[in-house]
């Protein structure tokens, strides 16, 4: 007999603030709201999350925080610049849980959350702000030792590939389109 496994009331409540804070933003979504849609107690929320400001941080870190961490900075510094940069348009191509928030709830929420997050929780900001300072640095070296380039045009250089890269998603919120991974893949040689 196949029995489906039983979800922790942790991850149902965690999953279902994930959705109404994509769907409503933090200030539009009540402990209430989430305690009724997740069809727990306020004593079983505050059992699992100490208050909204924790439950919104841990939904920021399997929505973003999660996939970044999953990077080894050392196995990536010692890739060749093209395996590089294909491994970053393969990594957002990849992420499941970001893929099927972008897609059940739109581009645009997705980074309305993320954007908001930025400057509500100071953690989030500047962990995700060292996560992009490692890229360019590490995206920086690698054109410097292959091209050969000065460190102010490796730089300009890698922040224009993870500009292209990231620009393509925000523009798929604001056309309200699925990114086009693919496509770019192909334009940038990767």
């Amino acid at each position: 007999m196949n029995e489906t496994p039983k979800i922790k009331k942790r991850d149902v409540i965690l999953d279902v603030a994930a959705n109404l804070f994509l769907q409503h933003g933090y200030d539009g979504t009540g402990v209430e709201q989430i305690i009724i849609t997740a069809e727990t107690s306020r004593g079983g929320l505050y059992h699992h999350f100490k208050n909204k400001d924790a439950l919104h941080l841990a939904v920021l870190n399997q929505l973003f925080l999660a996939p970044m961490q999953s990077m080894s900075f050392d196995n990536f510094a010692k890739m060749p610049l093209k395996q590089q940069q294909g491994m970053l348009v393969d990594l957002f191509r990849t992420m499941p849980q970001t893929m099927d928030a972008m897609t059940r709830h739109g581009v645009a929420k997705y980074f309305a959350l993320y954007f908001d997050s930025l400057s509500r929780v100071p953690e989030f900001g500047r962990t995700v702000r060292t996560y992009y300072q490692q890229l360019l640095n590490i995206l920086q070296n690698s054109i410097i030792a292959e091209r050969q380039l000065t460190q102010d045009d490796a730089r300009k250089q890698a922040r224009a590939f993870l500009a292209r890269l990231e620009g393509e998603i925000y523009l798929c919120a604001v056309l309200g389109d699925a990114p086009e991974l693919t496509k770019l893949s192909k334009e940038m040689d990767v």
